[in-house]
């Protein structure tokens, strides 16, 4: 399984999208959720550091579609960075930093969820065409 600090995602699609993170802390059985609000319309690309789960968590990537199906990625990975709460929140980003990439395509009922690799950030903010992703 591999080890990443985080997932970005770019919402591709012609409706709207929120993420959830689905993990299992070391040892559990029980799947939690980390939902997160904010949704997203096309052309938005995210990121989600995983600074609140437990470090050696298995973590799935799951897109919520309004009014539409939802997609839960195939990939699992574990959360391997003792993350300090303040660093992820004041916006601080090492260059090595691995990022599992999402991006979603398609409409409301037929939509596709893509694995794009897994890259550093740098690499993300490249493959996605941005400076700066919204944070989530």
């Amino acid at each position: 399984m591999d080890t990443i600090q985080g997932f970005m995602f770019k919402q591709s699609g012609v409706f709207l999208a929120s993420a959830i993170i689905i993990y299992r802390e070391p040892n559990g059985t029980i799947w939690h959720a980390q939902v997160r609000s904010q949704q997203y319309t096309k052309g938005d690309v995210v990121a989600y550091i995983v600074a609140t789960i437990p470090v050696g968590s298995e973590m799935r990537f799951k897109v919520n579609v309004v009014w539409g199906r939802d997609k839960t990625a195939h990939e699992t990975f574990e959360q391997g960075y003792d993350w300090h709460w303040s660093y992820g929140m004041a916006g601080g980003h090492s260059k090595t930093e691995i990022m599992a990439c999402y991006r979603i395509t398609g409409t409301t009922l037929f939509n596709t969820l893509h694995f794009d690799g897994l890259k550093t950030y740098d690499e993300a903010l490249k493959h996605f065409n941005v400076n700066a992703p919204y944070r989530g």
